[in-house]
């Protein structure tokens, strides 16, 4: 296994790591690995400069934002690599610049250096979400999270309620007195907390022990003049004004939802939106980690003759170097559909785990990286692979749609993506 992944299977799930990885110049395949201004692991080469400019950056931890394509978009929809026309970043003539490094942009996404370019990004702890209450709506908001893959933890303090929560698929259910099972819990900034218990005293047990952890989101179930007493009594109480106002109640989006079905819609449509507005996205989505961190039964999609896709499982056995492209979005521009961030692996055979978006744009994508393991393989073969290392295993390559080719390549979305290729 890369060290690189190796490092990355081996954090502590409870705290916020960074990667970077280098795209182009004299960085073109450097990694790193961060967390609060640490470098846990570089590769060899990495100038110290650039580590100094990624210590900068965690410990500002400025405003995130989309990262876009350094190319413009064209009028015509195609993939293409970098030409004359669109150079990679300039490297020293020299040496190592003199004087301090600066970023142009520093901030999650794609970072410029002199050395050329860097794609950082946050791993983060995982999604997980909090059901304070197993009632009806409970149970709906529990059966759209499974869906979404929040690793669900429910507390309930009725035992009967507690283990049809169980038998539904909570990942951990807390048969408890809301106060004490909520203390018992730990939270962090990937945690979401969904307050809808049976009655105002139970609500105020757990928000009186929410509001004293980190969240990344909380919101409570009620009419409004129950919220307006819930947040008059935890002001009195002392609590922080500025969570208190942060608390999302009534909760989830104006949808006039009625059922438990809509209410949970609208609640997890809250949730979404939030995560999403800080960027909170898991760096390596669940099949596509699985695969590269080394877990057995992933699922492969296979290409087959009739255009169509079938889901087919194995077991870890083609898990060896020259056997896949990972390919990873790095910039968007409009309205693609899938974010800088996202992730697909490519396989020799043309199956695929994960998406970046799907239909022609991702079929020459995937076009593009089995020509690269058939280029890796040739040169593995022949003995030249040394020599040609850098130009074989790593690529970036622009996919330019504009709305009207979108729909005409079978694609509901246009726009522009960047996206980068590496052979593992």
């Amino acid at each position: 296994m890369d060290p690189f992944f190796q490092v990355i299977k081996e954090l502590p799930t409870n705290q916020n790591h960074w990667t970077a990885v280098g795209i182009d110049g004299m960085l073109t395949g450097q990694k790193a690995v961060m967390r609060e201004g640490t470098i846990l692991y570089q590769t060899e080469g990495l100038p110290a400069k650039v580590q100094e400019l990624l210590k900068a950056q965690l410990r500002e931890q400025p405003e995130a934002e989309q990262p876009k394509p350094r190319q413009p978009a064209a009028e015509q929809t195609k993939l293409r690599q970098p030409s004359a026309e669109q150079p990679e970043a300039e490297q020293p003539k020299s040496g190592l610049p003199d004087g301090p490094l600066k970023s142009r942009q520093p901030k999650p996404g794609l970072l410029e250096t002199p050395y050329g370019r860097l794609f950082t990004e946050i791993l983060g702890t995982g999604k997980k979400l909090i059901l304070c209450g197993g009632g009806h709506v409970s149970a709906a908001t529990l059966s759209v999270a499974k869906m979404l893959e929040f690793h669900i933890t429910v507390l309930e303090d009725r035992p009967e309620f507690a283990r049809a929560a169980e038998m539904a698929g909570a990942d951990r259910v807390v048969c408890a007195d809301f106060s004490q099972g909520m203390a018992s819990v730990e939270t962090d900034s990937d945690t979401y907390v969904v307050v809808m218990t049976r009655g105002h005293r139970h609500d105020l047990d757990c928000l009186q022990q929410v509001l004293k952890k980190d969240y990344a989101y909380l919101g409570m179930m009620g009419s409004r003049s129950r919220v307006k007493k819930v947040k008059e009594q935890l002001l009195a109480e002392g609590f922080d004004a500025e969570k208190i106002q942060g608390l999302h109640a009534p909760i989830g989006l104006s949808i006039s939802a009625v059922t438990p079905a809509e209410i949970a819609v609208s609640i997890m449509a809250e949730v979404i939106q939030e995560k999403n507005r800080n960027r909170r996205q898991e760096a390596y989505e669940k099949e596509v980690a699985e695969w590269l961190f080394g877990k057995k039964n992933v699922t492969k999609k296979n290409s087959v003759g009739d255009g169509t896709e079938k889901e087919v499982f194995e077991n870890g056995i083609f898990r060896q170097e020259g056997k896949a492209v990972l390919a990873t979005i790095i910039a968007r521009k409009g309205s693609a559909p899938r974010q800088a961030g996202t992730k697909m692996l490519v396989f020799f055979d043309g199956s695929s785990i994960g998406t970046i978006g799907g239909g022609c744009m991702e079929a020459e994508v995937k076009s593009l990286a089995r020509h690269m393991l058939a280029a890796y393989k040739e040169a593995c073969r022949s003995g030249n692979l040394r020599e040609k290392e850098k130009e074989l295993r790593y690529r970036t390559c622009f996919v330019d749609m504009t709305a009207l080719d979108a729909e005409e390549e079978g694609m509901v979305c246009g726009g522009t993506l960047e996206i980068f290729l590496e052979v593992l």
